[in-house]
């Protein structure tokens, strides 16, 4: 079973993306967020029970990838994915440094969203783009 947490402060897309999650029997949802800050309130209490982290770079009170190295510090083994509308370089390449495994764009499919978890997950690997 993959245990994910899913940041996004997008509800509309977040809650669709859960609901297509749910249907998949080896993904657990087991923390979902819409900021930095109520991200750095829930990890003291799921933040072992985490192997994937989904999460988006433009939040409405900072940048996702601060929140990388502090998910890292708690948990080595969480496995963090970017996604995210940026098509800034710079900015994919900043969230790969501060230790996201990959970096995925928002439009791709939810099927190939639910193949990356699936993939880095269980132990593969993404070079970022």
């Amino acid at each position: 079973m993959i245990r994910l947490l899913l940041v996004d402060d997008h509800a509309s897309f977040r809650e669709l993306l859960m609901l297509r999650l749910q249907v998949e029997t080896d993904i657990a949802i087991v923390g979902e967020v819409g900021s930095l800050r109520a991200a750095r309130e829930l990890l003291p209490g799921i933040l072992q029970d985490i192997d994937v982290a989904l999460l988006d770079l433009d939040l409405p009170d900072g940048t996702g990838s601060t929140l990388i190295p502090e998910m890292l510090q708690g948990n080595p083994n969480i496995q963090v994915i970017v996604l995210t509308a940026s098509g800034d370089p710079r900015r994919h390449a900043s969230a790969i440094a501060a230790g996201a495994v990959t970096t995925l764009f928002k439009d791709i499919p939810a099927a190939e969203i639910v193949a990356e978890i699936r993939k880095i997950g269980s132990g593969g690997s993404q070079l970022a783009p």
